[in-house]
């Protein structure tokens, strides 16, 4: 898997889903296709794929990371949970 850090423009923020459609190519096994309709690339092509998301807006959006303290103890830290503190 490769992530790339990314931030959305802000115009993004009243779309209510995203869509990120993906092709895989190389220099053995080049893309040949023109096609512009994704439904009809994705049915042609079988090194494309796509997928569609719920956007989450920035004012919602906050980063979630949980992290064991104890064996039998984590704390969430990020977002509105952050307030809670350690849970377990």
């Amino acid at each position: 898997m490769h992530t790339f850090d990314y931030e959305w423009p802000v115009e993004l923020d009243p779309a209510r889903r995203v869509g990120v459609l993906l092709l895989v190519s190389c220099a053995e096994d080049a893309l040949t296709t023109t096609e512009r309709d994704v439904a009809a690339l994705l049915a042609a092509e079988p090194k494309a794929a796509y997928r569609e998301s719920a956007v989450v807006h920035r004012a919602e959006d906050g980063r979630l990371f949980i992290q064991a303290t104890t064996p039998l103890q984590f704390t969430i830290v990020g977002g509105a949970a952050s307030a809670v503190g350690p849970l377990g």
